[in-house]
């Protein structure tokens, strides 16, 4: 019960951010884009992996591997921008420390990291997707990492967010790709993630951690290729992997 009210809660932060940093003004206009990449990380890439934990994880390996691609991303994207600062790394403890109680409550430990059959078309887009994805989260940890500490953006963290968005978007996609059991949960969550950040890029094309209104367009169009990919091979052969 205790694991699943931290998720909740965690959860419903993810939510608030995502759908309020469309709409916010004032102080917070300038975090726009920053606010609903923290979102997206929060809502779309973790929330629904964690959440999935608590019925039938066993039917879901995947989603249990992309909770733990998830902490990755963060964790590399505190590397890359040197921010180890205490919050940054209690949240990576809270996440760690959520997964490895996952872990252990999991009825099918064995199965953990159990390969898949690779999807040739998943992994093309998501190799294709790879270079401006990295390039863009080394741009992010590089601004966290040599801007002022008087800077909002790095007071609050957001460039090293938006790098561990744009890593773990990567990260889950290459997971999808893998097809292990459950793996149309993470080929959702990377192509939705996409789809947000480059709309949000597109709408905001000026704003800091925009990746610009062609690179938005690419994005959303490669998440929905990325979706639509998926469910074209889930239709196509449905197995008991879907």
């Amino acid at each position: 019960m205790s694991i699943t009210l931290v998720l909740g809660v965690l959860t419903g932060l993810g939510v608030i951010s995502l759908v309020t940093g469309w709409f916010e003004g004032g102080d917070r206009l300038i975090h726009r884009v920053h606010d609903i990449g923290t979102g997206t990380y929060a809502a779309v890439l973790l929330a629904p992996a964690y959440l999935l934990q608590t019925r039938a994880p066993d039917r879901r390996i995947a989603a249990f591997q992309q909770t733990l691609l998830g902490l990755a991303a963060f964790v590399a994207a505190m590397v890359l921008a040197g921010d180890f600062a205490p919050e940054v790394v209690i949240s990576a403890i809270v996440f760690a420390v959520l997964l490895g109680a996952l872990q252990l409550l999991h009825p099918a430990t064995h199965q953990l990291v159990h390969p898949g059959r690779i999807s040739p078309p998943s992994a093309v887009i998501v190799a294709l997707a790879a270079v401006p994805l990295i390039a863009y989260a080394v741009r992010m940890a590089e601004l966290q990492r040599e801007g002022l500490a008087t800077d909002p953006h790095i007071v609050e963290h957001h460039w090293t967010t938006m790098a561990a968005l744009a890593v773990g978007i990567l990260l889950t996609g290459a997971l999808a790709a893998l097809r292990t059991r459950g793996w149309r949960i993470p080929a959702w969550c990377a192509g939705l993630a996409a789809v947000l950040f480059g709309l949000a890029s597109v709408v905001y094309p000026t704003y800091a951690g925009s990746a610009g209104s062609a690179w938005g367009t690419a994005a959303m169009a490669g998440g929905v290729a990325f979706i639509a990919v998926a469910e074209w091979e889930a239709r196509r052969a449905p197995t008991p992997n879907d």
